[in-house]
């Protein structure tokens, strides 16, 4: 208990930092959001040492710090996105390959194609476009890579 009182000190006194120096004008609960966001990265194990050391950021920029917790964060959605993929779609995906950096995966359908290009909010899958059925057929069907 004594430990968590020290972190959530650690927090706010990064945020004091920040908004003592905040040449963009910044709002407190904008920068809270990010605080937050970091914690549960951290929490959840997605950001490790050194970078999970809020006081090793308080002494750097907001900016610097809120642009690695978006990268981060849009990389642990995308891998949370993926994993709910499989568990909705055991029959339609395959997973080949798993460990903390890369998650490999194989559609075995088109509409499992699509979901899974979609994953990072773009589709550039010629086989994952929308009624793409003959480019699935082709590449995918004939190839005999279907199960």
């Amino acid at each position: 208990m004594f430990n968590e009182f020290i972190l959530l000190e650690d927090f706010k006194t990064a945020l004091a930092k920040w908004l003592k120096v905040n040449p963009d004008g910044l709002s407190k609960i904008y920068m809270q959001a990010y605080i937050e966001r970091f914690r549960m990265l951290k929490d959840n194990q997605y950001i490790l040492p050194p970078d999970n050391n809020i006081d090793t950021w308080a002494k750097g920029k907001f900016s610097d710090f809120s642009d690695f917790v978006e990268k981060k964060h849009k990389e642990y959605e995308r891998k949370k996105n993926a994993k709910n993929l499989i568990n909705y779609n055991k029959t339609k995906v395959k997973k080949i390959f798993e460990n903390d950096n890369a998650l490999v995966l194989v559609p075995l359908t088109p509409d499992a194609s699509e979901n899974l290009s979609s994953i990072n909010g773009t589709n550039h899958w010629c086989i994952a476009s929308s009624g793409a059925s003959r480019w699935w057929n082709d590449y995918i069907g004939k190839q005999g890579l279907t199960p």
